[in-house]
């Protein structure tokens, strides 16, 4: 992709870490090893008492210019967590993943491309199997069987009422979009 195309940074949250440890470094390693290396990553830590630490410690070690990170001084809970991180990012695109998910190799450059294709959309929603706490996949059937373009003022409310909706962790926004849309008067039809 030519890069005056590629948005100049991604921004990736870490926001429900709490005493997940053990899936962290799987969950940083992927984000990390992109085939796309342009991001930004922000561990936001719930106050963890785990082995959650000294993960963290070796991705500032190794790479100190990508990773941010912020612990808090008690468990303020996840919506609490997740707030500060929106607050910190700087980028273009963002997703909000839980410590326990991992990205495949190419979804930040599947996700730019979908993007720089439909300049008018603010969110996307990824496929995401299941994995066990053994590293056992068990695949999931997509929602839709397709790509779709849905039109927010006139079917979103309507998913939403019908509770259709994806994980926070499948959804990748586009931050200027999205912010656009959240501070919109009509924001729940928006």
């Amino acid at each position: 992709m030519d890069s005056k195309h590629w948005p100049p940074e991604w921004s990736w949250r870490l926001v429900t870490n709490f005493n997940y440890g053990r899936f962290l470094d799987r969950c940083l390693s992927s984000v990390l090893n992109q085939s796309h290396s342009n991001l930004e990553v922000i561990i936001c830590d719930n106050h963890s008492t785990d082995e959650s630490l000294s993960v963290i410690q070796k991705y500032l070690t190794s790479d100190p210019d990508r990773v941010t990170f912020v612990r808090q001084r008690s468990n303020l809970g996840s919506a609490a967590n997740f707030k500060v991180g929106h607050q910190m990012h700087r980028g273009d695109l963002f997703i909000n993943l839980g410590a326990d998910d991992y990205l495949k190799p190419d979804c930040l450059s599947t996700a730019a491309r979908l993007f720089n294709a439909h300049p008018s959309v603010s969110q996307m929603i990824c496929h995401a199997d299941s994995v066990d706490e053994l590293g056992v996949v068990s695949p999931r059937k997509p929602f839709f069987d397709g790509n779709y373009l849905i039109p927010g003022r006139t079917y979103a409310p309507i998913l939403m009422v019908a509770g259709i909706t994806s994980h926070t962790s499948q959804t990748i926004f586009c931050s200027a979009k999205d912010r656009k849309i959240i501070s919109s008067s009509d924001y729940i039809n928006s």
